[in-house]
């Protein structure tokens, strides 16, 4: 499976990258095949609600969680659409981008996410959240640093 590689930082669509999928899938086939070994004729309704649905939920939410309709970002022109399954969808502009804040993370405190700060009309901020690690989203800081939004982190606040 050839992944089309996002160039067009105008229209683009950020989502989580479509490995996830198969990692989900993986997942919840070792939960279940594990679970079936393991307690094979003890198998009680119980046992099932608390074991393997929870496990197999993970999976489950790391497959769907890499389409659209379920959990994305998209950007066509001044417009950003954030779709959250349980959420529903939110529209923001570009234009209505008032900073943007580095979120670090990890043993190695590297970038994992943006916390995008949006002025609405009742001038109270909200904020969006953008992962480092999905799809399009260099396109994402190059488009950020291209209109000047202001970038800030609060390592470098508080380490100078």
């Amino acid at each position: 499976m050839k992944i089309k590689k996002q160039t067009d930082k105008q229209k683009f669509v950020m989502k989580l990258h479509p490995i996830f999928r198969w990692t989900g899938t993986i997942f919840t086939i070792v939960v279940m095949v594990v679970y079936i070994l393991e307690y094979g004729e003890k198998i009680t309704l119980t046992s099932v609600l608390l074991l393997c649905v929870p496990l197999a939920s993970i999976g489950i939410l790391l497959m769907l969680g890499t389409f659209t309709w379920f959990w994305s970002i998209s950007i066509d022109g001044d417009d950003i659409l954030v779709t959250k399954f349980l959420l529903g969808k939110k529209q923001y502009k570009f234009s209505e981008i008032s900073r943007c804040e580095y979120k670090y993370g990890g043993r190695t405190w590297s970038v994992v996410g943006f916390e995008m700060y949006v002025k609405t009309l009742s001038e109270k901020e909200e904020f969006f959240y953008v992962d480092a690690f999905w799809d399009g989203v260099d396109l994402f800081e190059a488009r950020i640093l291209e209109m000047g939004i202001p970038m800030s982190s609060r390592l470098s606040e508080k380490y100078g």
